[in-house]
């Protein structure tokens, strides 16, 4: 705290500057002595981090002050990427991304290329937790050229390191074994030993995957050495651990995972490191699992999904990839501004033989030029048009997600959950968590995309129906039906969509059942360019069903099929297809044999 109020106190120097611009109406400096004390700021930043991330927002938070104070955009711009960066250690993803762009847009105007390099390897790695993919090899792409171009090694190795770890994301294991040891040997001729260790982690990482043993536990063991023995401060970060802790649940050693775990969710803690506070707690769950602890397990499994809620309240993937298109957009309207201010100007150097020839013209392009005025502002009101539908289909999916893992299901399974733990049934309890959890995660993963792949959609279905079959103590069975045309590729649909009706017909069709028992089948063909998706149950039908939901003493009308309807009409609107929704009321000599749902979903 010393040196953070030691650092502050040399902020000085700018501040009386700004105060005797007031006198004399002189614009702040923008000069190589400044910069490179910004520059010095900003590493001073880094180093704070490794004791106290909330330290370094503070500290920043300063910095940007007095830059915006004094109209020092060079330091402003830097600062405000750093921080943007930063407070994807505290899960406030959307802040940290417009921080991100607003840098990137003020550097691209002065010019500060290595600025620009380091902002776009930040915007990539965020895009990497986002699961953007393609966005975060296109900001890592585009940072990489800049790098090469300064031949700057040092940011080159945190590129190649960031490209490792994409390419892990996207199950290219040795790709990005190979791009992480591209970035060691640059680490290890900069004799940047922390760096260095995190390579030897970051390998370790990619052989788990490929589940080489001798060659995990040799790149962990080197990892953990060079941090202790080599690095400056000599400390081990909670990664570290957390990544070991989840190669010992991989080889079923859950007694290492679980020291290890806790080693990792002290420093975490200490940090304040929400991300990795969760992720611990999460691995803890399956570490007290695996070693038949259900208690504590159940424990962590609360605290983890407590705090999921709570990471959940703060960000959402539909406002992050909103931010994205909002800037993406920005910057094709400003490459746009561009080639047409260059057009103007080629078009001033036209003489005036052609000035004559273009008067002349002009009187016959009259006609064409309001026919295409008219067109233009028709393409512009379908723009606008497509862009309303787009945020109104951003607003339901979170209503979709809402009802999609509603408060009453979640308690359900809780409670279901500690009902195997009381009465001793342990196998129960630790298969019904593990789904409970992978459930959860599924979730949370895919509520940012418009499109998930059919197998995950199918597999998340498939979850979600076994934790209920067990709650209601297996008085139905179901079957899932799948097209083979479907198997022969790779095909996305709309997400949170048909869990809805799934679940309408648990809860309100089968459940109700008392002289049979229940069934239920999900259907899923190719017709033409669309997805028919049949899900047909044996039960009571939607008439007793409501007959018995008004009878109760309280209930409350379902906000899922609305919203869903509304989407529907969204989709429709945007894919101009055939989207649509039937329910049919199946009978057998005028009684009620359950109810056929069909829905006609895009497909690509």
């Amino acid at each position: 705290m010393q040196l953070y109020r030691l650092l502050l106190f040399l902020l000085l120097p700018f501040t009386s500057i700004a105060q005797n611009t007031q006198h004399s109406n002189e614009m702040f400096r923008d000069t190589e002595q400044n910069r490179m004390f910004s520059d010095s700021l900003m590493n001073e930043a880094i180093n704070i981090s490794s004791r106290s991330v909330d330290s370094t927002l503070l500290f920043l938070d300063e910095l940007i002050a007095n830059y915006r104070l004094q109209g020092f955009d060079y330091g402003y711009a830097r600062a405000i990427s750093l921080k943007g960066w930063f407070l994807n250690f505290q899960t406030k993803y959307e802040e940290g991304l417009t921080l991100g762009h607003e840098a990137l847009k003020i550097q691209k105007q002065l010019g500060d290329s290595l600025g620009i390099g380091k902002t776009l390897n930040r915007l990539g790695l965020s895009n990497i937790y986002f699961q953007r993919e393609k966005e975060a090899h296109k900001y890592l792409g585009q940072a990489l050229i800049y790098f090469k171009a300064l031949n700057d090694t040092l940011q080159i190795d945190q590129v190649l390191n960031n490209l490792g770890v994409l390419s892990i994301e996207l199950e290219e294991y040795e790709k990005g074994i190979d791009y992480y040891s591209q970035s060691l040997e640059l680490r290890k001729i900069k004799k940047k030993y922390f760096w260095e260790a995190y390579s030897y982690y970051n390998i370790a990482e990619a052989f788990s995957y490929l589940n080489e043993k001798d060659s995990v536990e040799k790149y962990f063991d080197l990892a953990l050495f060079t941090f202790k023995n080599k690095s400056e401060a000599g400390k081990v970060p909670a990664m570290i651990y957390y990544g070991i802790a989840n190669w010992n649940i991989t080889s079923m050693d859950y007694e290492k995972a679980i020291k290890n775990g806790h080693i990792a969710l002290e420093k975490a803690i200490a940090k304040n490191n929400k991300e990795m506070t969760f992720a611990v707690t999460t691995a803890l769950v399956e570490g007290y699992s695996g070693l038949g602890n259900y208690k504590k397990a159940f424990e962590y499994q609360t605290e983890a999904f407590e705090q999921g809620q709570r990471i959940d309240s703060l960000n959402n993937g539909v406002k992050i990839a909103e931010i994205e298109e909002k800037y993406n957009s920005a910057e094709n309207q400003r490459q746009i501004v561009e080639l047409e201010n260059k057009d103007l100007e080629n078009t001033n150097k036209i003489n005036g033989l052609m000035s004559i020839l273009i008067y002349y013209a002009l009187t016959i392009l009259a006609g064409g030029a309001l026919l295409s005025v008219l067109l233009i502002r028709k393409k512009q009101k379908r723009a606008i048009q497509k862009e309303t539908l787009e945020k109104n289909l951003a607003e339901i999916k979170l209503m979709a997600l809402q009802s999609q893992m509603n408060p009453h299901f979640i308690f359900n399974c809780i409670n279901t959950a500690q009902s195997f733990v009381l009465n001793d049934k342990k196998q129960e309890a630790y298969i019904y968590l593990s789904n409970f959890a992978k459930l959860l995660r599924s979730v949370l993963i895919h509520s940012s995309k418009t499109y998930i792949p059919l197998e995950d959609e199918v597999a998340q279905l498939r979850i979600y129906i076994e934790l209920e079959a067990i709650r209601f103590d297996e008085n139905f069975d179901y079957e899932i039906h799948i097209d083979p045309a479907l198997e022969n590729g790779v095909y996305e649909v709309p997400g949170m969509i048909l869990q809805s009706f799934v679940e309408n017909a648990i809860l309100h069709g089968i459940n109700n059942l008392k002289d049979k028992h229940g069934h239920l089948s999900l259907n899923f063909q190719m017709q033409g360019d669309l997805l028919k998706c049949e899900i047909r149950d044996n039960g009571i039908g939607r008439k007793a069903a409501q007959a018995i939901k008004e009878s109760k003493s309280a209930h409350y009308p379902s906000a899922a099929l609305p919203n869903i309807s509304e989407r529907i009409e969204i989709l429709r609107e945007i894919t101009d297809r055939k989207v649509e929704i039937s329910i049919e009321d199946l009978s057998e000599n005028g009684v009620a044999t359950g109810t056929n749902v069909v829905l006609y979903l895009p497909i690509q």
